[in-house]
């Protein structure tokens, strides 16, 4: 038996002005993702967080602690979907 699990998160992600400046910004999408704004790079760092690894190291950001950028998820909702079972 296979059931689908939706969890719903918010994260909050603190960091510092001028971070994604534009030097940043064309140095990651030259050797990472071709993310062009802020909110493609907070997606993704919101992502990491929920799946638990942007505890570390983050590839293109390095050790965010470092960096000054503080994330915090909380689980909003839980719900076991339900999948039709196959005759």
């Amino acid at each position: 038996m296979k059931k689908t699990v939706r969890v719903t998160f918010d994260v909050e992600i603190d960091y510092p002005t001028g971070f994604f400046n534009n030097k940043f910004m064309k140095d990651f999408r030259g050797y990472m993702y071709p993310f062009m704004t802020i909110n493609d790079h907070l997606e993704h760092l919101a992502q990491l967080e929920v799946r638990g690894l942007a505890n570390k190291f983050v590839e293109g950001y390095g050790k965010l602690s470092e960096k000054g950028i503080e994330m915090k998820s909380e689980i909003l909702d839980i719900e076991v979907l339900d999948n039709k079972e196959p005759k």
